[in-house]
This record gives structure tokens, C-alpha cells and sequence, in this order.
């Protein structure tokens, strides 16, 4: 959405998540001012459509992420707001669900905390 509104050359709100891609395909004399923000390394994403009538089997619940090149951590709203936590390099499919487990306690504390601040940000 950023590179949308920097095209329509419309202020970009600082509550959104992303950046304006165009200096991949603009040459430099194209480009704005400079001082782009850094290529982000995570993102907040909300799945909030709700199956109403419940036909659809292959339908997926309303859930919140955050993302990370390394990590997924869900919070599904329909299952009284159930977390998972996935290591994304070594389960792409999402089969192991590693919440709970001791061993990313630490790890799964910094992504509630990060995903809060995400999620606040585009509220």
C-alpha cells in the first residue's frame, strides 16, 4: 500500500507496516527524498473474515500473526484466542506447534510483546 500512495503521492499514514518498493524498479532520478524506511524483517497480519453459515469445510478461523523469516506466532480468536508458535525454516507447513514448550518461553514472551506493539500500531 505504501508504493500505492507514494505513486498517488499521498502522505504515508506512520502507523502502516511496509515501505514504498518503488526504488526496486524506479531509476534514481525517479526516486523520492531519500530516507526510505529499512526493509522490515516481520509483519503483523490479521485474518479476520468470519464463515457465518459454517458451510465451507476448508474455511480458516479468524487468527492474528506475527511473522519473522524464522517464526510464526498465531493467535487464533474463534479457539479462545489459542497461540501457536511454528519454526518457520525447519516446519514451512506449520505441522510442529512448539508453544508451550519451556524452551521458547523467552522466545514466545518477545513475540506477544512485539506482536501487542504491532498490533496497537495499526489500530
Amino acid at each position: 500500500a505504501s508504493t500505492i500512495l507514494s505513486a498517488a503521492q499521498v502522505p504515508i499514514p506512520s502507523g502502516m507496516q511496509g515501505r514504498d518498493i518503488s526504488d526496486l524498479y524506479l531509476d534514481s532520478s525517479s526516486r523520492g527524498s531519500g530516507g526510505e524506511k529499512p526493509w522490515r524483517t516481520e509483519f503483523y497480519y490479521e485474518h479476520l473474515l468470519y464463515n457465518w453459515f459454517k458451510k465451507d469445510k476448508n474455511f480458516i478461523p479468524p487468527s492474528e500473526a506475527l511473522v519473522r523469516k524464522d517464526f510464526k506466532y498465531i493467535v487464533w480468536r474463534e479457539n479462545n484466542y489459542t497461540e501457536q508458535l511454528f519454526q518457520m525454516e525447519k516446519d514451512p507447513f506449520e505441522e510442529e506447534d512448539l508453544f508451550g514448550r519451556a524452551e521458547h518461553a523467552n522466545l514466545v514472551r518477545e513475540l506477544q510483546a512485539r506482536f501487542s506493539e504491532l498490533k496497537a500500531a495499526v489500530q
